[in-house]
């Protein structure tokens, strides 16, 4: 199957098309392995054309992503293409635009919200050992330990472009559901099971791209890299009322009132980071967005998450204290904080975090001239 094979005009079908991003020549959507074993991150840059294509059953789905596996400049947007953005194939406009899904002055949403009887679940953090002598094994392993629903599910998993030098298991469990699942609907139930909640997002890359090796590069799992695991059974079916009613108020595991002071107190309230698997580096974006809106020096929130996540390996520390200085590099208003925490561990672990931030917060330095 081709882009052209595949690549559909019909918006009037059952199911929404398939949204493809395709970035620049030059840049790639995966990630990169020298010889001696040196990782270069995406470089998606901020150029995009966009691809439909017709994805109205499950093998459908499957066939279109086991194909994405072999473009590195590839990846799924889980949204639906603003009527008036270009589209890659049409000849009589430049078909390169931005990925916006809020509005700009100079840049008005192009990807929009949509429902969808799939989502992807990207596992990037679990507990789960990954054998690389028997990793399908490993992969079936972990998911016998999911809950029911998921493990009756039709679905099919692709391995992180990371998998191999991860000692747990990582990639993305793709679901077919037996109704549409809205984007608020993906990101609850992202959350729900420990998955990344931020690729429910209509404008947020979903990437299945295969990794690329450099000459002398070996990929000891390169049999994988191209064929999702499949699962068989039957369109999901979603978590019981219950059940997420428990999860969405479960009560804070710490308490305010037995916390230290200060910055003893924030690191604390987090509680044991190993408790919060699939959500912690979650976590540490948005202490990252909290700690910044509250006025904490870049260097207060670093010390705090470097000692949470201690018992992790150097690079995944360094992972989480990345992704929470972050928001040093935008305005205040502009990165997340308290809403976005509620979202990630519940409200009342989020109540006690931001109290405790709030106690320890430095105080205002007024300049007098």
């Amino acid at each position: 199957m081709t882009l052209q094979d595949s690549h559909v005009s019909d918006h009037h079908a059952s199911n929404p098309p398939l949204l493809i991003a395709e970035c620049t020549e030059g840049r790639v959507l995966t990630k990169r392995f020298d010889a001696d074993g040196t990782k270069h991150d995406f470089s998606a840059g901020a150029a995009f054309r966009f691809y439909e294509f017709a994805v109205r059953t499950w093998p459908d789905l499957v066939g279109t992503l086991e194909m994405l596996t072999d473009q590195p400049q590839m990846c799924v947007l889980r949204g639906a293409l603003h009527p008036e953005c270009p589209r890659a194939d049409d000849p009589h406009v430049d078909p390169w635009c931005y990925r916006r899904k809020h509005d700009r002055p100079d840049q008005p949403a192009n990807i929009l919200s949509a429902s969808f009887p799939w989502v992807v679940f990207d596992f990037d953090d679990t507990a789960a050992p990954f054998d690389l002598a028997t990793p399908v094994q490993s992969i079936r392993a972990w998911h016998s330990t999911l809950p029911p629903e998921l493990r009756a599910a039709q679905s099919a998993f692709f391995l992180s472009s990371s998998a191999h030098v991860s000692p747990t298991v990582r990639g993305k469990l793709v679901v077919w559901y037996r109704a549409p699942i809205s984007e608020a609907h993906a990101r609850t139930l992202a959350g729900f099971y420990g998955a990344d909640r931020s690729v429910g997002v209509c404008s947020q890359p979903n990437y299945f791209a295969a990794p690329i090796f450099a000459p002398g590069a070996h990929d000891p799992i390169a049999a994988l890299r191209h064929q999702p695991l499949m699962f068989a059974g039957r369109p999901a079916l979603m978590p019981a009322r219950a059940a997420m009613k428990v999860h969405r108020e479960r009560p804070s595991p710490v308490a305010l009132a037995a916390l230290p002071p200060g910055d003893r107190g924030i690191l604390a309230s987090l509680g044991a980071a190993d408790k919060h698997v699939g959500r912690r580096f979650w976590m540490c974006g948005h202490l990252g967005g909290l700690m910044r809106k509250l006025g904490f020096p870049s260097e207060a929130c670093a010390g705090v998450l470097r000692e949470w996540l201690a018992a992790l390996r150097p690079e995944q520390i360094e992972h989480g204290v990345a992704w929470a200085l972050q928001a040093w590099a935008k305005e205040t208003d502009l990165v997340s904080g308290e809403v976005a925490l509620r979202e990630t561990v519940g409200k009342a672990h989020a109540d006690v975090i931001v109290a405790a931030c709030e106690r320890a917060r430095r105080p205002a330095k007024w300049v007098i001239k």
